[in-house]
């Protein structure tokens, strides 16, 4: 549980380095956040943390679209709030 928390706070960081995407976040709306540069910016971070948490990486890469979607969702929250996932978050 630890490694997928370590995961997606790692793509959370990711894609706040990026300005276009976090003004996108502050300034507009979740439904056109998730048609602007969110998604793209989300799976270059998942390629780039390829290397520290490849089978995660490699696992959501490979899934069904259902599944980066629900994870892009995930990331728009942490980025949204300026936060980090917690293992209490989910309820472990």
């Amino acid at each position: 549980m630890n490694d997928k928390i370590a995961f997606a706070n790692q793509v959370a960081a990711i894609t706040q380095e990026n300005d276009v995407v976090m003004a996108q976040i502050e300034n507009n709306s979740r439904e056109q956040v998730m048609r602007g540069n969110l998604p793209g910016a989300v799976q270059n971070a998942v390629v780039r943390a390829l290397t520290s948490h490849q089978k995660l990486a490699t696992v959501l890469l490979m899934a069904d679209k259902q599944a980066m979607a629900a994870f892009i969702e995930l990331i728009y929250e942490l980025d949204k709030d300026h936060r980090e996932l917690e293992a209490g978050d989910l309820g472990a």
